[in-house]
This record gives structure tokens, sequence and C-alpha cells, in this order.
């Protein structure tokens, strides 16, 4: 597995946007950042996947504040066992779209490419929610919690990226949700700026 992969924009034959959106598929890639002159493109370079834009000239600085960005990361990204028949399955907490409570069992909806991917587990969702870092994911409602990194908008649910699927935001988890969202948010952009 390649952990950080540093691309150009531009680049013979194929250009790096156009790498970026291959490579979004590919699980062989953990890390992608981008090093070029054309920093108004820094906002096309925005994925999942990407830790960071290093203008040219590449100053070093820019380079240990990436490494140590995606080492934080790394650190960050624990893997959670769940049973799957007869067999355990290991699923990377970054994958994780959201998880659902059904009674006294947790889905959990992974992504996997450009699909979704349903788990079910014995464990109760508040016990996720204890193991899972509550900076990253948020319960929104007594039978919810999301992935921060999956919410693209929220209006009265929350729509998540490459879904659909609505979220319900309870009336007694709005405001933890909104902060800890934006807490997020900015933490995510001063960590990959």
């Amino acid at each position: 597995m390649i952990q950080l992969l540093f691309l150009d924009i531009e680049m013979s034959g194929l250009n790096g946007i156009e790498a970026l959106n291959i490579l979004m598929q590919e699980k062989k890639i953990w890390r992608i950042a981008f090093v070029s002159s054309h920093t108004e493109s820094i906002f096309d370079t925005f994925s999942i996947k990407t830790i960071g834009f290093i203008p040219k000239p590449i100053d070093e600085a820019r380079i240990d504040k990436i490494l140590n960005s995606m080492m934080d990361e790394f650190r960050e990204n624990i893997v959670i066992e769940v049973q799957v028949g007869n067999s355990k399955e290991y699923i990377s907490c970054e994958d994780i779209v959201y998880l659902k409570a059904e009674g006294s069992y947790t889905k959990i909806y992974v992504n996997v490419g450009n699909e979704t991917k349903e788990y079910l587990s014995s464990k109760k969702l508040g016990e996720f929610e204890k193991m899972l870092d509550n900076k990253i994911f948020i319960r929104t409602h007594k039978s919810f919690i999301v992935n921060a990194e999956y919410v693209s908008e929220v209006k009265k649910d929350i729509l998540l990226n490459k879904l659909n699927a609505n979220i319900p935001v309870g009336r007694k988890y709005k405001k933890d949700f909104d902060d800890k969202l934006k807490d997020y948010r900015l933490m995510r952009i001063r960590r990959r700026l």
C-alpha cells in the first residue's frame, strides 16, 4: 500500500486531477498530496484522499507539515472488526459513512469504491459511539452516527456524499452536531493547508 503519493497537476498524458479521479477508487493509495505551480486549481484537488497542496517552488517546511498531517491521520484511522457469517472482516474507520441502530444491533454502512456495503454488528450503537473518535463520528439522532467526512449538506436532514441517504438530526442532537461538524471542517482545513 502507498501511504502518500505526490502528484503534480501538469503531467504528460494524464493530468493530476484526472489521475486523482481514477485513484479515488484505488484502495492501495491512502493519501495524495499535490505539488504544483497551478495554485488556481487548488479547489479541484480536494477529495477525501487529498491531504494537501504544496505550491511550487517547494518549501521543505510544507512537505514536513504534509508528512506530519498524514501520520496524524494514519494514527487516527483505527480498524474495527465485524463478524460476517463465520468469518471476521476488518473495516477501516475512514471508510465508514454512517452507523444506524437496529434494535440491539448496528448496521454499518461502508464506502467501497462507488458502492456502499452494509454490515450488521451485534454491538449496540452506544458501544460504537464510545469506540469511535467523536470529533469525526458525530451522533445526529438516537439511532444514527455519521462520519463528518461524508457530510455534503445539512438542511432538514443530513445529505451524505455519494449516497442516496437522508440522515435525520434529532432536536436534542442539533446544536452538538452543528458545533462538532464546524470544528471538524476547520480542523481538516488547518491540517491540510
